[in-house]
């Protein structure tokens, strides 16, 4: 479990997000995190490294990843030499 400032973030089944401001909890089907901490919000994103290799839970994908919110760019979260 890790929190930011209005939500907590936790592995139920599936990934999972607490909005504290609403009281809604949301699933993020298909993705699992390993057994450690495994999202971290950061600077306005919700970053979910993979940690489950060699598991033998029944995941569908086992991946990194970054999620940004609908309201922002995601290309301003890269460094100037990788935009287009």
């Amino acid at each position: 479990m890790s929190a930011a400032l209005n939500s907590i973030f936790y592995r139920h089944y599936y990934h999972g997000q607490w909005d504290l401001q609403t009281n809604q909890r949301t699933q993020f089907e298909g993705l699992r995190s390993g057994c450690w901490l495994g999202m971290i919000p950061a600077g306005g994103l919700l970053l979910a490294p993979e940690a489950s290799a060699g598991c033998s839970c029944e995941n569908a994908i086992q991946t990194s990843v970054g999620y940004v919110p609908k309201h922002l760019d995601p290309i301003s979260f890269l460094p100037p030499t990788q935009k287009l």
